[in-house]
Protein backbone atom coordinates (compact mmCIF):
# COMPACT_ATOMS: atom_id res chain seq x y z
CA UNK A 1 0.00 0.00 0.00
CA UNK A 2 1.35 3.38 -0.97
CA UNK A 3 1.37 6.15 1.61
CA UNK A 4 -0.63 9.29 0.78
CA UNK A 5 2.58 11.35 0.74
CA UNK A 6 5.99 11.07 -0.89
CA UNK A 7 8.34 12.48 1.75
CA UNK A 8 8.37 13.54 5.41
CA UNK A 9 10.11 16.68 6.67
CA UNK A 10 10.81 16.57 10.42
CA UNK A 11 11.89 19.58 12.46
CA UNK A 12 14.33 19.18 15.36
CA UNK A 13 14.88 21.93 17.89
CA UNK A 14 17.87 21.29 20.09
CA UNK A 15 19.24 18.02 21.38
CA UNK A 16 16.36 15.64 22.10
CA UNK A 17 16.61 13.79 25.44
CA UNK A 18 14.89 10.78 23.80
CA UNK A 19 17.64 10.62 21.16
CA UNK A 20 16.87 8.86 17.90
CA UNK A 21 14.02 6.71 19.19
CA UNK A 22 11.18 8.91 17.86
CA UNK A 23 12.85 9.19 14.43
CA UNK A 24 13.55 5.46 14.30
CA UNK A 25 9.91 4.77 15.15
CA UNK A 26 8.75 7.14 12.43
CA UNK A 27 11.09 5.58 9.86
CA UNK A 28 9.93 2.08 10.80
CA UNK A 29 6.26 3.03 10.65
CA UNK A 30 6.67 4.74 7.28
CA UNK A 31 9.03 2.23 5.68
CA UNK A 32 9.81 3.30 2.14
CA UNK A 33 8.95 6.97 2.70
CA UNK A 34 12.10 9.11 2.85
CA UNK A 35 12.58 11.32 5.91
CA UNK A 36 14.51 14.62 5.77
CA UNK A 37 15.38 16.25 9.09
CA UNK A 38 15.51 20.04 9.42
CA UNK A 39 17.49 20.86 12.56
CA UNK A 40 18.71 23.97 14.30
CA UNK A 41 22.39 24.28 15.18
CA UNK A 42 21.89 22.59 18.57
CA UNK A 43 20.27 19.55 16.92
CA UNK A 44 22.74 19.11 14.07
CA UNK A 45 24.64 16.26 15.75
CA UNK A 46 21.39 14.37 16.35
CA UNK A 47 20.29 14.97 12.76
CA UNK A 48 23.63 13.70 11.45
CA UNK A 49 23.30 10.61 13.66
CA UNK A 50 19.79 10.03 12.27
CA UNK A 51 21.21 9.85 8.75
CA UNK A 52 24.12 7.63 9.82
CA UNK A 53 21.75 5.20 11.59
CA UNK A 54 19.28 5.07 8.69
CA UNK A 55 16.41 6.90 10.42
CA UNK A 56 16.58 9.73 7.85
CA UNK A 57 17.68 10.14 4.24
CA UNK A 58 19.18 13.61 4.70
CA UNK A 59 19.35 16.55 7.07
CA UNK A 60 19.49 20.32 6.71
CA UNK A 61 20.50 23.00 9.18
CA UNK A 62 17.74 25.59 9.56
CA UNK A 63 20.18 28.53 9.74
CA UNK A 64 21.66 27.59 6.34
CA UNK A 65 18.36 26.67 4.72
CA UNK A 66 17.26 28.18 1.42
CA UNK A 67 14.64 27.26 -1.16
CA UNK A 68 17.13 25.73 -3.60
CA UNK A 69 18.88 23.69 -0.89
CA UNK A 70 15.54 22.39 0.40
CA UNK A 71 14.44 21.48 -3.13
CA UNK A 72 17.73 19.68 -3.78
CA UNK A 73 17.51 17.71 -0.52
CA UNK A 74 13.93 16.65 -1.28
CA UNK A 75 14.73 15.58 -4.85
CA UNK A 76 17.84 13.65 -3.78
CA UNK A 77 16.00 11.92 -0.93
CA UNK A 78 13.19 10.89 -3.27
CA UNK A 79 15.66 9.56 -5.84
CA UNK A 80 17.66 7.65 -3.20
CA UNK A 81 14.42 6.12 -1.96
CA UNK A 82 13.42 5.04 -5.49
CA UNK A 83 16.86 3.56 -6.13
CA UNK A 84 16.86 1.69 -2.81
CA UNK A 85 13.41 0.24 -3.57
CA UNK A 86 14.61 -0.86 -7.02
CA UNK A 87 17.70 -2.55 -5.55
CA UNK A 88 15.59 -4.35 -2.92
CA UNK A 89 13.19 -5.56 -5.60
CA UNK A 90 16.06 -6.74 -7.79
CA UNK A 91 17.61 -8.65 -4.89
CA UNK A 92 14.25 -10.19 -4.05
CA UNK A 93 13.81 -11.42 -7.61
CA UNK A 94 17.35 -12.80 -7.80
CA UNK A 95 17.23 -14.52 -4.41
CA UNK A 96 17.77 -18.26 -4.63
CA UNK A 97 14.71 -20.37 -3.88
CA UNK A 98 14.29 -21.30 -0.27
CA UNK A 99 15.35 -24.78 0.77
CA UNK A 100 12.92 -24.79 3.68
CA UNK A 101 9.20 -25.39 3.35
CA UNK A 102 7.15 -22.26 4.04
CA UNK A 103 4.56 -24.06 6.14
CA UNK A 104 6.89 -26.27 8.15
CA UNK A 105 10.52 -25.87 9.17
CA UNK A 106 11.39 -29.04 7.21
CA UNK A 107 13.73 -29.15 4.21
CA UNK A 108 11.89 -29.16 0.91
CA UNK A 109 12.71 -31.17 -2.21
CA UNK A 110 15.10 -28.50 -3.54
CA UNK A 111 17.39 -29.38 -0.66
CA UNK A 112 17.94 -32.86 -2.08
CA UNK A 113 18.68 -31.91 -5.71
Amino acid sequence: MREPFDIVLVGLTGPDPQGLDPLRGLAAKLAGVPVVVVADLDGEALARAAVQKGAAQDYLVRDHLGASLLEQAILYALERSRMLAAVKEMRRREAPPSCVDRLTPLPNRQTFY
